[in-house]
């Protein structure tokens, strides 16, 4: 049914809205959570944390 499309459809874009990278936008790769909670990749991570 069309509802249960529409489901499926908000369903995928949660979970795909949950698997994106907020500085990349693209699927975590090697995810990492920091101690407040946050996901970033892991090569972000190293690459912000390098000195300038």
């Amino acid at each position: 049914t069309d509802i249960s499309r529409m489901a499926e459809a908000n369903a995928l874009e949660e979970l795909h809205t949950e698997l994106t990278c907020p500085v990349c936008l693209e699927l975590f790769h090697d995810p990492v959570i920091l101690e407040c909670g946050h996901h970033f990749c892991k090569v972000l991570i190293f690459l912000l944390c390098l000195p300038s």
